[in-house]
C-alpha cells in the first residue's frame, strides 16, 4: 500500500484547514490570498454560502435561488475566483432544477467535474496547495453576512501573535480596523473598550480551562462616540494551550439600563435618594463579614419635632427638609461611608472608626443643625462603636438605638455614645413620646 495519502484524503485536509482562508487575503489560519488558495476549499465554501443562504435557520428565513445566486455573484457574501463563480453560474440553473424536481441532487457526473476542474486549474495553473485556502474566506463572508443581519460584533482572537480580526460590520460599527494587532496597547482598542475592560476580559479568557472554555464579560464599548453596554462571549479553542478564542458581542445596553434603573428603585429611598434601611443592612452586613478585623461606627440620627414641619408648613415642605438632610448627610460623608434613611425622619450612617471619629460625629450634628427656609433644624444622635460592642449588625444597631434615646431623653440637640448604661431601653426610632 502506498504511504502517500490518497487525492480525497488530501483534499479533505485541505478543505479542513483553509476552508476559512479569504480570497483577498483576510482570512486565516494562514492568511492565503488568491489562487494560494486550494480549489477544493473554495468550492466547499462556495457550496457552505448558497446552502446557508437558501437553507431556513432559526435567524432567518430562506431566501430563494435567484436571490442566492445574485448575492453571491454581486460579492455579497465574500469575495470568490472569479473562474469559480463563472462555474457557479453555469451550473445555477441546473442546481434550481434538480432541487424543484426534490432530487435533492445535481446530475453532474464525475466526468463533467473533472473538466470544470481542469478547467479552473488549467486557466490559473493553480498548486495542490494553493488551490486549498479558499474556502475559510467564504465562512467569514457567511459569519459576516449573519452578524449584520443580528446586530453582533463577531471576531477571533490568536494569542501568538496577539492580534483581533474584527468582521466587516463590526469593524464598521466600531469605527476600527478589522485587523488589531496588539489590541491591549493599541490606541484604537484602548478608545473603544478602555484599559481596564480589556484587562478584565485578559483575565477571563486566563482563566478558562477546558471543562468551562466560554468566558461572559459585560462591560462598556463605544459605539458611534456613544457608551453602550455589551456582554462579550468568548469560546476559546484550545483552553488547556490558550491558542486563541473566537467571540462575539452582543448589545445588552437597553437590558443593562432598565435593570439598572431597577435595582436602584429596590435598593434607594424613592424621596431622598439615599439607600434604604434593607440595602444599607445588607451593605453593612457585608462589609462586616469581609472586613472582621475593621473599626466601625453606625450613627442614628432623628430630627427633633420634625412633626410640627408637616403640622405648620404642609407635608410638601416636611419632604423639602428630608431633600435638605439627605443632602447634606451625603456633602459630609465619604463615598465608602454608608449613608441611608431608615424611617419617616430618621437616617443612618455607617463609617470607619477613625482616630478623629468624635471631630467628625461633631462636624456632621452641626452641618445638618440650623435653620431650613425659616425652620428651625435640631437633631439628635446616638452612636455605637465596633471596638466597644463588637461587629454584629443587630448589636451595633441596637446599641446606637439605645444612644439615640438617651439624647432624646436627656433634652434633644445632642448626641450621645453608646456605653452599658444605656442597655435594652426603649427604641428611639419608634417615637419616644407623643410629639414626634
Amino acid at each position: 500500500m502506498s504511504s502517500f495519502p490518497s487525492i480525497r484524503t488530501k483534499a479533505a485536509r485541505q478543505i479542513c484547514r483553509w476552508h476559512h482562508e479569504r480570497y483577498d487575503g483576510r482570512g486565516y489560519p494562514d492568511g492565503l490570498k488568491g489562487d494560494e488558495i486550494p480549489i477544493a476549499a473554495q468550492i466547499v465554501a462556495l457550496a457552505d454560502v448558497y446552502d446557508a443562504l437558501t437553507s431556513e435557520r432559526a435567524y432567518k428565513k430562506a431566501f430563494s435561488h435567484e436571490k442566492a445566486v445574485q448575492m453571491i455573484t454581486n460579492g455579497e457574501c465574500g469575495t470568490f475566483s472569479p473562474e469559480l463563480l463563472g462555474c457557479f453560474r453555469d451550473v445555477a440553473d441546473d442546481i434550481q432544477r434538480e432541487f424543484a424536481s426534490g432530487s435533492g441532487r445535481v446530475d453532474i457526473s464525475a466526468k463533467e467535474v473533472r473538466g470544470i476542474t481542469d478547467e479552473i486549474l488549467h486557466k490559473k495553473e493553480l498548486t495542490t496547495s494553493d488551490r486549498t485556502l479558499r474556502l475559510l474566506e467564504h465562512e467569514r463572508a457567511k459569519y459576516r453576512f449573519f452578524a449584520s443581519m443580528s446586530n453582533e460584533i463577531q471576531f477571533e482572537y490568536t494569542a501568538d501573535p496577539s492580534m483581533i480580526t474584527i468582521s466587516d460590520w463590526g469593524a464598521e460599527q466600531l469605527g476600527v480596523k478589522e485587523i488589531i494587532m496588539d489590541p491591549m496597547h493599541d490606541e484604537d482598542a484602548l478608545r473603544i473598550i478602555g484599559q481596564d475592560a480589556l484587562e478584565g476580559l485578559a483575565r477571563m479568557l486566563r482563566s478558562t480551562t477546558p471543562e468551562n472554555p466560554v468566558a461572559k464579560y459585560n462591560c462598556q464599548i463605544q459605539v458611534h462616540g456613544e457608551p453602550r453596554w455589551f456582554q462579550i462571549i468568548w469560546s476559546v479553542d484550545e483552553p488547556s494551550e490558550y491558542l486563541g478564542a473566537i467571540g462575539k458581542a452582543v448589545d445588552v445596553h437597553t437590558e443593562h439600563t432598565r435593570m439598572t434603573d431597577l435595582e436602584r428603585v429596590a435598593s434607594h429611598d424613592g424621596l431622598t435618594g439615599l439607600l434604604n434601611r434593607s440595602k444599607a443592612e445588607q451593605m453593612i452586613r457585608d462589609r462586616l463579614l469581609n472586613f472582621p478585623n475593621g473599626k466601625y461606627a453606625l450613627f442614628i440620627i432623628d430630627l427633633d419635632y420634625f412633626k410640627n414641619a408637616n403640622d405648620r408648613c404642609g407635608h410638601m415642605f416636611g419632604d423639602k427638609v428630608l431633600k435638605h438632610i439627605a443632602e447634606r448627610l451625603l456633602s459630609s460623608t465619604r463615598k465608602y461611608d454608608i449613608t441611608a434613611r431608615v424611617g419617616g425622619d430618621e437616617f443612618m450612617i455607617f463609617m470607619e472608626d477613625r482616630k478623629d471619629i468624635e471631630g467628625i460625629i461633631d462636624r456632621i450634628f452641626h452641618a445638618l443643625s440650623g435653620t431650613y427656609e425659616g425652620f428651625d433644624i435640631t437633631i439628635s444622635m446616638g452612636i455605637a462603636r465596633s471596638k466597644e460592642v463588637g461587629h454584629a449588625y443587630e448589636v451595633l444597631f441596637n446599641c446606637a438605638d439605645w444612644a439615640l434615646y438617651n439624647a432624646k431623653k436627656n433634652g434633644r440637640a445632642q448626641y450621645f455614645f453608646y456605653d452599658d448604661s444605656m442597655k435594652e431601653v426603649l427604641s428611639a426610632i419608634s417615637s419616644i413620646d407623643g410629639e414626634e
